[in-house]
């Protein structure tokens, strides 16, 4: 379980399962991030992945869990990591657990920084821009 303040979601790891299509194993992860997540937390897990399989062994797509908010609640559907094409030999579990985790915080660190330059740009813009002589008749 992840808690730094940075990370864009947590894995659970209780809920991982692998299954077959009879050619290759394919390793199922839920894990709490939603859509907005995907671009930072997807090439940073497919470099971790490649350290434990190999550069292009493996698939990983991720699915973004959905979150609902009501008037009596919140619900909170689990995403998922989806590795396919895993083989023998197995990873060390808590390497392999540790690099996932840490993926999360790192993909969090990427996303808070490209957003407080977001920020940077819309206040530069506007502070260049408000001016009372750049609105006249207002």
């Amino acid at each position: 379980m992840i808690t730094d303040d940075n990370s864009i979601g947590v894995v659970h790891w209780g809920g991982m399962w692998a299954g077959t299509d009879g050619e290759r194993i394919t390793l199922v992860i839920p894990g709490f991030f939603r859509a907005h997540h995907i671009p930072f937390l997807s090439s940073i897990l497919e470099a971790r992945l490649a350290d434990f399989f190999g550069e292009g062994e493996i698939e990983c797509r991720l699915e973004a869990g959905e979150y609902e908010r009501s008037e009596t609640g919140s619900r909170y559907e689990p995403g998922q990591i989806i590795i396919t094409g895993v083989r023998e030999p197995w990873p060390d579990g808590e390497a392999f657990r540790k690099a996932l985790d840490d993926a999360f915080i790192e993909a969090g660190e990427v996303e808070s920084e490209q957003l407080r330059r977001a920020k940077d740009l819309v206040r530069h813009l506007r502070a260049t821009g408000d001016r009372p002589e750049d609105h006249p008749g207002v």
